[in-house]
């Protein structure tokens, strides 16, 4: 898992947005690019 920052500076290089699913207790942030899928959760 990457920290959220790394996540945020690899979307504005590849040009991606990063995508957000909230859950309750959980939160999951990605960046997909060509297959490749980034990720960063954080539970509460």
């Amino acid at each position: 898992m990457l920290p959220l920052g790394d996540l945020v500076r690899i979307a504005d290089d590849l040009v991606k947005p990063v995508l957000h699913q909230a859950e309750e207790g959980r939160h999951t942030y990605c960046v997909i690019d060509s297959g490749v899928r980034y990720l960063y959760v954080i539970e509460t």
